[in-house]
Formats: structure tokens, sequence, C-alpha cells
């Protein structure tokens, strides 16, 4: 019996809910080819279905397996809502198999704008345009899901934090030699070789064009004797987790913040933003055999095909914590603090703080009260966050503890032995 955070049908009620969706209108009328067509797909998505559940049935393994002929089946049929070939019981029978495992919606179109818009922003750059000197930037380094949203939102309320305002995968990967395409799509990995000067150069420019202060006024629109020199520059995304060598190269004196959570909360929430569509970061990836792919792109994710969501999430979150403890190890350690998010969610002040006194933030009343009270849902929380809530995916976690331990342990070792310095 299936257990997991989804409802899969069995084959017998994926034929009562598609025959639903076929065309009201008459075979031999205008729209007989379009019928026809539609006909067609849904007999194709009914055999499909069918034969995926003689593999699988309702075994988590085939999750991404149904899932991805969903997608490809309302994708496929949405054409045939502007023709008028699906009424009103079709388009409720189009939702009831959406929803049956998938939570949310993709929301394409505002990513799509949103990557237009900051596309339009890189072409905007001057030739002689200067931007200002990043002193001491502050990256934070998480895993996926582990709460990096919040204590980024919390952070730009210092005084002198700036930040481009959101997550900087196109500022990134929108200069070529920097996408995943360029390497052959093996992982979203940087290093000091290719922090070249004149890609750095080219980033900290899209960072510049970009910058805006807590209270939302942007750098370029300050005028040229109020326009700073230098800046406090704060930014997270989680595939930085695979970017520190470049990041401590492009950037020299940066400050490292490692956000680490419960292994349990963090792949229970890598699951459900795999299931809600709205973190998918590539599409129709060369070698991955379904149509998206969510979240970082990690070495090894060729050999996830046959995984579960359990097992791609479980192995996302090690892949990352481990990436960022192999780099940091590399580095001084007063350039990277440890920082746990319960922590933050329980001792908001104290925890704060403490990441002032290492960052060198300059303390004020905004953050203060930030901080004398709870803080607030991040803007990107699927659900409100609750300790227990993960064991909505109890069972799949269970699966995948063992091969978490090792890196669980090693975690664990590295801030007990970064407390004792202290």
């Amino acid at each position: 019996m299936n257990n997991s955070g989804f409802r899969l049908m069995p084959p017998e009620e994926i034929f009562e809910v598609t025959n639903k969706i076929l065309p009201g209108k008459t075979l031999n009328g205008e729209h007989k080819e379009d019928s026809l067509a539609l006909t067609s797909a849904i007999a194709d998505f009914c055999t499909k279905w069918e034969n995926a559940w003689t593999t699988f049935g309702d075994d988590p393994a085939g999750e991404l397996t149904f899932r991805d002929l969903i997608i490809r089946f309302l994708h496929q049929i949405k054409p045939f809502l502007s023709k008028g070939l699906i009424d009103d019981s079709g388009k409720t029978a189009m939702e009831t198999i959406r929803t049956s495992m998938f939570s949310f919606q993709p929301g394409n179109l505002g990513w799509l704008l949103d990557k237009m818009k900051r596309k339009r922003d890189f072409r905007g750059l001057k030739n002689g345009f200067q931007p200002p000197v990043f002193e001491k930037p502050v990256f934070i380094l998480s895993a996926p899901r582990v709460g990096s949203t919040l204590l980024f939102e919390t952070l730009t309320t210092f005084p002198d934090i700036w930040t481009i305002g959101r997550e900087s995968h196109e500022t990134i990967e929108g200069i070529e030699e920097l996408h995943p395409s360029r390497f052959g799509y093996v992982s979203n990995r940087l290093t000091q070789e290719n922090a070249t000067q004149h890609l750095a150069s080219e980033l900290k420019k899209r960072f510049a064009r970009q910058l805006k202060d807590r209270d939302g006024r942007l750098f370029l629109n300050l005028s040229g004797k109020k326009r700073l020199r230098s800046v406090r520059f704060l930014e997270k995304t989680p595939k930085n987790a695979l970017r520190v060598p470049f990041l401590n190269t492009v950037f020299p004196g940066a400050r490292f913040i490692f956000l680490y959570r419960d292994p349990k909360e963090s792949i229970s929430s890598l699951m459900e933003g795999w299931r809600s569509r709205r973190y998918v970061s590539y599409r129709d990836l060369p070698g991955w055999p379904f149509r998206e792919w969510s979240f970082l792109l990690v070495p090894g994710w060729t050999g996830l095909a046959e995984a579960s969501i359990a097992e791609i999430a479980a192995f996302q979150w090690m892949t990352a914590n481990n990436s960022i403890m192999d780099d940091l190890e590399q580095i001084p350690t007063d350039s990277w603090l440890p920082v746990s998010f319960r922590d933050l969610v329980e001792k908001p002040g104290e925890t704060v703080k403490g990441i002032a006194t290492f960052a060198d933030l300059r303390w004020d009343e905004g953050i203060e009260k930030k901080v004398s009270q709870p803080l607030p849902v991040s803007t990107l929380a699927l659900t409100k966050p609750a300790p227990e809530k993960w064991r909505m995916n109890y069972e799949d976690i269970m699966r995948v503890l063992p091969a978490v331990k090792p890196v669980m342990n090693r975690l664990e070792a590295l801030i007990k032995e970064r407390t004792a310095d202290e």
C-alpha cells in the first residue's frame, strides 16, 4: 500500500476520469480531425498509464514516471481547450488528474517573464559601467529546502545589506560560459578554474545592475555623489552549495554562512518541492527521461532515473552538504560560520546577533525589531513549517535514512569540532 504524500489513481479510475474529457463535438463536424486527435491522445495516455501500473503498481519508485505522464498529457491536450472541444466536465477531469499528484501550479509564465526581464537588464549594461567593490560579501550555503530563504529575508533587514532581491539562478547561468550546458549538464559545480577575470567582471556587473537596499532603492538610481563605492552584498542560491571555490575566487574576502537542518525535515521538504512543480530548474534535460528536473543539478544525477523522489531528495541533500563541507575545509575557519535552522527559528535574536558579529554587520532598530519576535514564514514556503511535518513522508524517509547517516555523522562532528574551537 502506498503511504507516500501523493495519491496515485489505478488504471480503472484513470479510464473513468479521462472518459469525461472526450470531445463533445460530433466527429462529423468541422472539428473532426481535432476530435480524433484528442481521442487518440486520451487513449494513448490511458495505455501508458496502464503499462506503468503493471510495472510499478503504487510503489513510490514509479512516482516520477506517473507524474511525467500527467505533465505530458495535460500539455498535449491543452490546445484543445481553446478549440472548445473540452467542456466544463472535461476541465474538471483535467484538474482532478493534475491535483492527484501536484498540489501547486508550476507558475511557468511568471518564471518566463522574470527571466526575460533579467535578460533585458543585462543587455542594458554599458561597457563603461563600473560596479562597486563587493566588500566582504556574505553567501548563504545550504542544501535546498533547508530554510535559506527565511535566513536571507531576515538578513536583508540589516541597514548595510544590498541584495538582488531574489536567487541568482539566471544572473549566474545567464552567462553562457557558466551555464551547465557548457559542461554537458554534468552538474551545477563551478570552481576557481571557472573564475576568469572576464567572467568575474561580468558577474559583478550583473549583480550591481540589480542591487537594492532594504528599502528597495536601486543602486543604479542613486545619484553620482550618493552612489556607494563599496557595498555589503548578500546572496543565497542553493546551487551555490556546489560553487564555493568559484565564489571565493570571484569575491575575495567573502563570508560564508553554512545553514544546516535535520535531514528528515529537509528531505521531506525537498520531496514536497519536487511534487509541487514550483522549483523546476531544468526542462527536457539531456539524459533525463522525464520532462522536469527540480532544484540543484548534483554530480551523479544521471544515475537517479529509476530512483524514487525520496531517494533523489536524499541524494541532493547528501551531495550538497558533502560538497559544502569539502570546500569549507579548504578555506580559513574564520571565513565561514555554521548556523542551525532550529536555532534560527527558536532563538532568532541570539542567532542573528552571532551572524552579525561574524560578518561585521551593523546593528540597528530595524533588525532588532525583526528578531525580537518570531520570524515570519518565508515567501517560498509551501506550507507553514512544523517540526513533525516530515512525518507525512515517514516511511519513505525511513527507507533512505541509512544512506544519509554517514553525512549526518560528518555534519554533527564538524559542528561539534567548530563549537569546541570557539
